[in-house]
Formats: C-alpha cells, structure tokens, sequence
C-alpha cells in the first residue's frame, strides 16, 4: 500500500483552503496510508491522530505575514522523510518555508504532489 506524507501548513479542527483539502483526502482516500506534518499553534510539538492517521503538529516560535515560523520543522521533516519513507509527499501550497525546507530535504526518488490552494 502506497504512503503519502501530506505537507499542510495547518489541519483539522484548523480550517481553511488548505486545512479543510488535506482533511478531505485523508478521511476520504482509504486505498492508501497517510500522514500529515503541519504547523502546530504553540511552541511544542505534539502528535495527534485522526483515525488511524498520524498528525505531527510542530510547534512555532512565532508567525510572521501569515507564515508560521519553525526551526525544528526542518527536523521534523527530515526525521518524517527518513523514517516513514512515502511514496509520495503531497505538499499543499502556499507554504515558502516549507518549500524551501523541501528543497533541500526531498530525496530524488520520492514523487511530489504540489496543490496550490487560494
């Protein structure tokens, strides 16, 4: 079965384009595995699950023209890449420092799905 780790600036009970699409396909996608890392809303990171999907909610120093900031997502990810080793990353967009974060961490073998939600 094909893992797909979704890249969401926030999720669920958060709502927005991007919240409420990541939602949608991992409560309605049951042919596959998901996980999701996102932005959580404090400064610690905590792990969370909606239904059989884990939810790593990092947490923020602070956010800044809408972009929440987080030195330790970039470990996160990393750590997220390395262990659960998806098939497929589905990075919601606009989120700038995640991208940038993608860039550097995305192995080349790894498929990615970029939605860019306005």
């Amino acid at each position: 079965m094909n893992r797909i780790l979704h890249i969401s600036k926030f999720y669920h009970p958060y709502q927005g384009g991007i919240e409420d699409t990541c939602s949608q396909i991992v409560n309605n996608i049951k042919t596959v595995v998901h996980r999701v890392i996102c932005f959580n809303d404090g400064k610690h990171t905590h792990i969370t699950y909606d239904g059989e999907t884990k939810i790593i909610r990092v947490g923020i120093i602070k956010i800044i023209a809408s972009q929440p900031i987080s030195f330790s997502y970039f470990w996160q990810l990393k750590r997220e890449l390395k262990d659960y080793i998806p098939d497929i990353v589905h990075f919601h967009a606009p989120n700038p420092l995640v991208s940038i974060y993608l860039l550097l961490l995305l192995p080349h073998t790894t498929k990615l799905v970029v939605q860019w939600i306005i």
